[in-house]
């Protein structure tokens, strides 16, 4: 049968070079233009940004609330042995690195002892540098400290500017923090409302990294997502039936110049379903070569242009993402060319003559 497949493509590539090269074209724009439509939805998804702050926050807890949980002071206690600020600063690092320019304000709270009492306390972080010069300035309300007054913690000097509000002590930037801080929650607050994906890359690499109680990720509008991703789907379905039907025309045209050729092949003995399987090969082959070359185009080509211009698209193609493309440009490919093929390949010679006379 392989060997058929090839002796006919080779035939009708003599016969008709034109009619397949047309096919070819018509697979590879389509197939193209699935990847543009697909990623301009997604784009236009990712810049959505909704007004409520909650969206666009992603909160980090490392106290269990929990009835059997230990209690909060001892959960404190193993907190401080369990990672000190240092390695929370490196932590945050990678964090700040994967947010990019999407990110506002990072909130982190906890708790630090000065001369053996516990005080409440908090830092910021921010995306721009203005760290101040030392002695640092931080608003406290610590016993027998007062506003204007220097105060060391852990070997660094600190000057009282103004006094604790939300907190007992604040550090204006993270940065600042002495390593005796013992961070009990974080907040992140992002400029933008992230999308779905880029959610759950932040809550992995978090979950990776700090090992959370627990974490609160942003309010992602369902109903839009919902209704944007299935606009994705509808578009791209519509576009590979488009592309399928206009192939399934030129390969109609084929077909019918070759129904004397598959009768004759039924009279020397071969069945309907061997005719059929030589013109689905062939569509097969064709589809897998017109697809094949879409993907190279767009992957190491016309993709840099493409996420330049909509940079938040690029999230969007995935290897499981250009795999279910495939998956149903090949299902459609198929339902269609079966119905147009199934009715040629089963005539015989007879039927043939008597459509001649």
């Amino acid at each position: 049968m392989i060997r058929q497949t090839f002796y006919t493509i080779k035939n009708s590539l003599r016969e008709k070079p034109f009619l397949y090269a047309l096919i070819l074209i018509t697979q590879t724009v389509s197939v193209l233009c699935v990847f543009f439509c697909y990623g301009l939805v997604y784009n236009a998804f990712s810049n959505y940004q909704n007004v409520d702050s909650d969206s666009r926050c992603f909160s980090v807890e490392f106290i269990d609330y929990s009835e059997n949980a230990p209690t909060y002071q001892e959960q404190v206690k193993q907190l401080q042995q369990a990672m000190n600020y240092d390695v929370f600063k490196k932590n945050m690092a990678q964090i700040l690195e994967l947010l990019k320019n999407n990110r506002y304000d990072i909130n982190v709270y906890g708790y630090i002892t000065i001369d053996g009492k516990t005080y409440d306390a908090g830092a910021y972080f921010y995306t721009w540098d203005n760290i101040p010069e030392k002695p640092f300035e931080i608003r406290a309300s610590v016993d027998g400290y007062a506003v204007g007054d220097e105060i060391v913690i852990d070997g660094n000097t600190y000057f009282i500017h103004a006094p604790g509000e939300a907190d007992d002590i604040t550090f204006h930037h993270g940065e600042n923090a002495p390593t005796s801080f013992t961070v009990t929650d974080f907040l992140i607050e992002m400029e933008r409302q992230p999308t779905a994906l880029e959610a759950k890359k932040l809550a992995d690499k978090i979950d990776e990294l700090f090992h959370p109680k627990s974490t609160r990720e942003p309010e992602i509008p369902k109903l839009l997502e919902i209704q944007l991703t299935n606009t994705q789907i509808i578009l791209s379905a519509v576009i590979m039936v488009i592309a399928a039907l206009n192939c399934s025309l030129c390969y109609n045209y084929i077909n019918q110049k070759r129904r004397q050729q598959f009768a004759i092949f039924r009279l020397c003995g071969a069945r309907g379903y061997q005719n059929f399987a030589v013109c689905m090969a062939e569509v097969i082959l064709y589809m897998l070569v017109g697809s094949g070359i879409a993907y190279i185009l767009f992957k190491y080509g016309l993709s840099h242009w493409f996420f330049e211009r909509f940079p938040l698209a690029s999230d969007a193609f995935t290897n499981s993402v250009y795999a279910k493309m495939f998956g149903m440009y090949a299902a459609i490919m198929i339902v269609v060319m079966f119905v147009n093929i199934v009715r040629i390949t089963r005539r015989s010679v007879i039927d043939e003559r008597r459509e001649r006379n």
